[in-house]
């Protein structure tokens, strides 16, 4: 049992990257981790190429690069990040160059797609502050618990490559991932999840709010191996979503991650 509610620990110094894709912690994503940075446990990008080019590469089958546009810089950072195939071409008239994108490297290549964080980052940080809303320190104690952990938001379990062409996501049978990041139902559904991975806080809230003077002390890492389990439960519904989303492709209906939401379970084993 513990009696300090008052004092907590600076986190920022908690999160950490590290050469590999395992033992980072972060909890946002911030720049550069939307590029594929190698060796940069943060790099989101980085991490769900692995995946898709891992253990999910019987999902998408033969890839390769495809041509697209992109200002000089844009092409200098792609390079620079290893995400293209070769440098980037002459500018042309319009001042933009041509570029080859390697597969999953990019947004772009081998067809428009979106890393997709299973848990985004919105419904985890929404989940921890409305939880304990009138308790700053409690926040900070949650925060703290799961990078030291430590607990990776951008780790590959909680990434997944989605397609944004419906002709895609059609031919691969997975959902298309909407443009801008929003798919408010699946937000719902996935709030659900981070909800129940944090509710071993909810004694120690009730304690501390009736002003005891010891509380609960809870694992923190029962709650990071609960949030990756809900990772596991969200990759494993996606992947089944298969029958529904040719099924919707034969009427041609909508197969975004909002409107398959609710075949999707945040269940683990379900």
């Amino acid at each position: 049992m513990a009696t300090d509610h008052s004092r907590y620990e600076p986190y920022d110094d908690l999160h950490k990257s590290v050469g590999t894709f395992d033992g980072g912690a972060c909890l946002y994503p911030h720049p550069p981790a939307y590029y594929y940075i190698q060796r940069n446990s943060c790099s989101y990008r980085w991490q769900a190429h692995h995946r898709a080019n891992g253990p999910d590469k019987a999902l998408y089958g033969e890839m390769s690069g495809q041509f697209r546009s992109f200002s000089p810089t844009h092409a200098a950072n792609l390079f620079e990040y290893r995400a293209l195939a070769a440098p980037p071409g002459p500018v042309g008239p319009s001042g933009l160059q041509k570029v080859k994108g390697l597969p999953f490297r990019t947004a772009f290549a081998p067809w428009p797609n979106n890393a997709h964080h299973l848990i985004p980052d919105a419904q985890l940080m929404n989940g921890i502050f409305d939880l304990a809303a009138d308790l700053p320190a409690i926040q900070e104690t949650i925060v703290q618990g799961l990078l030291k952990s430590p607990y990776n938001l951008h780790h590959w379990k909680n990434m997944m490559i989605l397609p944004l062409d419906p002709k895609q996501g059609c031919a691969l049978g997975l959902p298309t991932h909407p443009q801008g990041d929003t798919h408010p139902a699946y937000n719902i559904e996935v709030r659900t999840g981070v909800d129940e991975a944090l509710s071993p806080y909810k004694a120690v809230i009730k304690q501390v709010a009736d002003k005891e003077k010891e509380h609960e002390v809870v694992d923190p890492v029962d709650i990071k191996e609960a949030l990756e389990a809900l990772s596991d439960a969200l990759h494993t519904s996606l992947i089944a979503l298969k029958p529904e989303i040719l099924g919707a492709c034969a009427k041609d209906e909508d197969i975004s991650l909002g409107a398959m939401t609710q075949f999707i379970t945040t269940s683990p084993g379900a």
